[in-house]
């Protein structure tokens, strides 16, 4: 945002943020993590008019973590005269927010979804065209009244939050509108029984029995083995370009009984293990035997968690292995300390290849420190472990980089009768400073061990949010890490070795490139309000870790291009990250029409033109 834009909020809410200076402050994680601060946003219309008495919702959490073990801080702000909002923050979480406008005549306007960014920051969101509520029927729901009354709920990504949905006096439910994408039908104990994209028309498929059976290798019926459903997944948000942990939405169906039987039922519209193409996956586990899955994902089958080309007479078959679990040791952790592996698990395919399906898994922490994951497969893409402190606890946990394999980090191996030793960690002390020297306030910097190993970019780099001094600190193992920052304002890309107990590292933001935009229609006159869309992008492979995760970075601003349009002389500013062995291509479209393709150069003005109607693909 311009510094001439946001000049009236910063005089107008001075005097609240000196006011803030003496922010409320709550036992937490980090001790001041729960600090608040005041935080400014200006929503606007698609003509740049204040959206007044509209609501921004904010949510804060970790994206790292699984959400159902984080206190995800929501907050709903109003806007006022000048479309104008101001929330209070809590320190060292990562934000996403959203704006609507007021109702008018069975209409509303929002926004996209903007984030991540840090208490602190200020910020735009701007509301498209209003649009009428939407609204959605559900039927199918009477096969399932033995259950109990159930509940509806619409559902955003994670981390996120849901609103619960009553009919109204003609029987359909009104809808909240974006981001919330996901319905949900759960049972009276909350568990979720369906989870379906949001759509008019929804029908809750009937009940399906299935005969669950689970064996040893050997095929010794196991008992008391769970039976679990896997109802739907909430993916985490994608606004910077990478994915993170997101939530599996899991239904309890029963327990294996002496002869290792469960018959189950779940919601499908025919009989799966005959007909069946919609996604149902089922995991079964028990005590020292990890999850295996089985159904259908993709449109494929799996039995124990390999593909096959069917399924073979009428039971799901599930064969459970012992596993050795991964145990570790981290003895300054204190007592309720949750450890989290967030893990690429392997759906095989054939001979060596196989699906990824992100799973985690959680152990608690003794009071000696040591811990043990007995429940983890075999066989892992990758994984990442975490450490989470106890609710009131002023622990900061420290960050490991994540492993290419089932293992933890070697600085938590405790061996055989040898006793745990303090694990060396190094104090960074993270400073970023925007293009123009002062603080990057509200930032969220990406963090991700120098050796990536084959480990996938999303599953790499760790979120920070940095303070209103655009600073961190972090505990890290010594060894070679990178430090990525990309805002609005400018990006940057550094490499660190921490070597000293205590390290001071200091980055600054360059600006942004851009390429400047002309675009004529065929008669050659300007075209005003054309969007930028991507046509694709070039990447020359590299060994470099900056260069690498810069590159898989690259294309985060265009999320941000979603806001561009041609003004009434047809010029467009198109900003990007610069990297090298990257090269974008983009083009602009409008109603009825669209540009030629084009590569984005920095410095370079373009004159475009329209793509003749026959030679449009």
């Amino acid at each position: 945002m311009p510094f001439v834009r946001r000049l009236p909020i910063l005089l107008t809410c001075l005097g609240l943020w000196l006011g803030e200076l003496s922010a409320q402050v709550t036992s937490g994680p980090g001790g001041g993590r729960n600090v608040l601060r005041p935080t400014f946003g200006r929503i606007t219309d698609a003509d740049d008019k204040p959206v007044v008495n509209g609501v921004v919702t904010l949510v804060g959490g970790y994206p790292h973590l699984l959400p159902s073990l984080q206190d995800i801080h929501v907050v709903e702000v109003a806007t006022d005269k000048r479309g104008r909002a101001m929330a209070r923050l809590k320190k060292g979480l990562c934000y996403v927010a959203w704006a609507k406008g007021p109702d008018v005549d069975g209409k509303r306007a929002t926004s996209p979804v903007l984030g991540y960014f840090a208490a602190g920051a200020m910020f735009d969101l701007v509301c498209g065209e209003p649009k009428a509520i939407a609204t959605c029927k559900l039927s199918g729901e009477e096969p399932w009244q033995h259950l109990g009354v159930l509940r509806y709920f619409a559902m955003t990504a994670m981390p996120g939050t849901d609103v619960e949905l009553q009919r109204n006096e003609q029987g359909v439910f009104e809808l909240p509108g974006e981001p919330f994408h996901v319905f949900e039908v759960r049972l009276p104990d909350g568990q979720a029984l369906w989870h379906a994209r949001i759509s008019n028309e929804l029908r809750l498929p009937p009940p399906q029995v299935i005969k669950v059976r689970a064996v040893d290798p050997e095929g010794v019926p196991i008992v008391a083995a769970q039976v679990q459903h896997r109802v739907g997944r909430l993916s985490s948000w994608r606004l910077d370009g990478l994915r993170s942990v997101g939530q599996d939405r899991m239904r309890l169906l029963g327990v294996t009984d002496k002869q290792g039987l469960c018959s189950v039922q779940v919601p499908y519209k025919t009989n799966p293990l005959r007909e069946g193409r919609a996604d149902l996956l089922l995991f079964v586990e028990s005590d020292g035997r990890p999850a295996v899955a089985g159904g259908i994902w993709g449109r494929s089958s799996y039995v124990s968690d390999r593909k096959v080309p069917e399924f073979q007479g009428d039971e799901l078959r599930f064969e459970c292995a012992k596993v050795e679990p991964l145990r570790g040791s981290l003895p300054e952790a204190p007592a309720g300390t949750v450890a989290h592996i967030a893990a690429v698990c392997k759906l095989h395919l054939q001979r060596n290849s196989y699906l990824h399906d992100a799973r985690v898994f959680t152990a608690e922490v003794s009071a000696d420190g040591t811990f043990s994951f007995d429940d983890v497969p075999a066989e892992l893409h990758s994984s990442r472990l975490s450490f989470v402190a106890p609710p009131g606890s002023t622990w900061d946990p420290p960050v490991f980089a994540p492993e290419a394999s089932r293992e933890l980090p070697p600085e938590l191996v405790r061996r055989e009768g040898q006793e745990a030793l303090p694990t060396e960690l190094i104090g960074m002390n993270l400073v970023v400073l925007g293009p123009n020297g002062g603080p990057a306030r509200g930032a969220v910097a990406f963090v991700s061990s120098g050796d990536r190993r084959g480990i996938l970019l999303r599953d790499s780099l760790l979120r920070v949010a940095l303070d209103e001094r655009g600073a961190a600190r972090l505990r890290l193992v010594p060894g070679r890490w990178v430090v990525v920052v990309m805002t609005e304002a400018g990006f940057c890309g550094e490499e660190v070795q921490l070597h000293t107990r205590n390290q001071r590292v200091q980055v600054a933001l360059g600006p942004m490139a851009s390429t400047q935009v002309i675009l004529h229609d065929i008669a050659g006159k300007p075209i005003a309000g054309a969007s930028v869309r991507s046509r694709g992008t070039t990447t020359r492979g590299t060994n470099d870790p900056v260069s690498s995760i810069l590159q898989g970075l690259s294309t985060t601003t265009n999320t941000r291009w979603r806001r561009l349009r041609t003004d009434e002389a047809g010029v467009v500013t198109i900003p990007f990250v610069p990297v090298e062995g990257v090269e974008q291509r983009v083009e602009l479209r409008w109603s009825g029409g669209r540009s030629e393709e084009f590569t984005l150069l920095d410095g370079e003005k373009l004159k475009v033109n329209e793509v003749a109607t026959g030679d449009r693909r």
